[in-house]
């Protein structure tokens, strides 16, 4: 946004005030006068989302676009690997494999899991997991050496999803 359409925008909010005050509609002016100058406002609506070229996007839609080509380029650079050069499951003696997941193992990562984060897919909390007690609890560890001894993982363990994240002002 120009200086001169940022100082338009403001003039225009202020006008409006001045207007809610005239009809007495104090309590709407309060909360405009707020949402102006509170600093603890995440955002006003107001997103710097740039072009390659550096010219800021207005339009949603354009947007939106400018984050998808953003991500695939990411995603898709010319050195990233091509292998990964793992050997394959069956490549793999049954000794090298590893130990049984131990029960302290799952209960050490349940514990560490942060709280008040958003749920994945499966749309479980990790609330959910911290809280788990008694045969629920040994259940769940029982489902975890199962996925690593038979190294079968669940479909939906192989899915992710990228939400995007409003960036700070004028950020590129």
């Amino acid at each position: 946004m120009s200086d001169r359409a940022k100082e338009q925008w403001l003039i225009d909010r202020c006008i409006a005030i001045e207007k809610l005050e005239e009809n007495g509609q104090v309590d709407v002016m309060y909360r405009k006068v707020k949402e102006l100058t509170d600093s603890n406002v995440r955002s006003r609506g107001i997103a710097a989302v740039m072009d390659r070229d550096g010219n800021l996007l207005t339009n949603i839609d354009d947007m939106k676009r400018r984050w998808k080509t953003y991500i695939e380029d990411l995603y898709n650079k010319q050195d990233k690997p091509t292998e990964l050069g793992l050997e394959s499951e069956k490549q793999v003696l049954e000794d090298d494999i590893g130990p049984e997941v131990l029960n302290i193992e799952v209960e050490e990562a349940i514990r560490t899991l942060s709280r008040w984060k958003a749920e994945g897919m499966d749309g479980i909390p990790a609330e959910f997991l911290i809280y788990l007690r008694g045969e629920v609890k040994e259940k769940f560890v029982e489902l975890c050496q199962l996925i690593y001894r038979d190294r079968v993982w669940p479909k939906d363990f192989l899915q992710s999803v990228m939400i995007p994240i409003e960036k700070k002002k004028n950020a590129v």
